[in-house]
């Protein structure tokens, strides 16, 4: 368990989906379960052999996680990171946890969990006449060839594009299709992670 979590934030971001989160495992040590101004959030305190992990819920589907999991339980889970200051005056690397497995329910005490099993769910499709250049014909010709989003217009390859209409890719590349498409899921990544560090300032109660 301990290789798993010095090597947890490295697998995190080997893979292209999703944001850059890190992830941890560990035994569950202490769990509280509190009301705040926007409904039920949980404390989780997790035993990761080399260090313990301080993390927050405020997600109802993983508030209910947690509690039936319990103390004790071996668990997973991701999310970004926040420096919060105590009462004491000392920060501490805390996490909003936006994925969660129970470990011990679903393959037995001291089984090792896989960094892919929450892996994000494939994206919803997308305008592609946000891109400059793509008109509603392109749009449609580029969806019927399986390419509905802009991560997946962002790593089309030239035989991809050309797959949807011919001479497609020469379109794409004088228009920079690729990269406009790439920069849109980069904003993208960055917005969600500044809306979940900004509700971590906002339910933390301290």
């Amino acid at each position: 368990m301990t290789n798993e979590n010095n090597t947890a934030s490295t697998e995190t971001n080997a893979r292209g989906n999703g944001p850059k989160w890190p992830q941890r495992f560990g035994t569950v040590k202490r769990v509280q379960i509190k009301n705040g101004r926007k409904g039920r959030y949980a404390i989780l305190t997790v035993d990761c052999k080399k260090f313990e992990q301080v993390a927050f819920a405020f997600s109802a589907k993983v508030v209910e996680q947690i509690e039936a999991a319990g103390v004790g339980a071996s668990v997973w889970f991701k999310g970004p990171m926040e420096a919060v200051e105590g009462s004491n005056g000392v920060e501490t690397d805390q996490m909003k946890i936006v994925y969660f497995k129970n470990k011990s329910a679903e393959t037995g005490e001291g089984d090792a969990p896989e960094a892919e099993d929450d892996a994000p769910a494939a994206a919803e499709p997308q305008d592609l006449t946000a891109v400059k250049g793509i008109g509603a014909a392109a749009a449609e010709q580029l969806n019927a060839a399986g390419i509905t989003n802009y991560a997946e217009l962002a790593e089309a390859t030239d035989e991809a594009l050309d797959a949807a209409k011919a001479g497609m890719a020469k379109r794409a590349t004088s228009g920079d299709w690729r990269g406009q498409a790439a920069a849109m899921v980069a904003e993208a990544k960055a917005a969600a992670e500044a809306e979940a560090n900004a509700k971590i300032d906002d339910e933390i109660p301290f």
